[in-house]
């Protein structure tokens, strides 16, 4: 599996998702994503996948 890009810990930037969510893409390929989540204090988020 060919890793396309990683980003270091320091840059990007988080987008606020909304209601104490807050999420930045680290790395990826064609098959995969990995994202950094933040959590408020008492954030409740549920969670929804897709098969597109």
């Amino acid at each position: 599996m060919e890793i396309k890009n990683i980003f270091k810990s320091e840059e990007g930037t988080f987008v606020d998702c909304g209601g104490g969510l807050r999420r930045k893409v680290t790395a990826y390929n064609d098959n995969l994503m990995v994202v950094e989540v933040h959590f408020e204090t008492g954030t409740h988020a549920c969670c929804s996948f897709s098969s597109t």
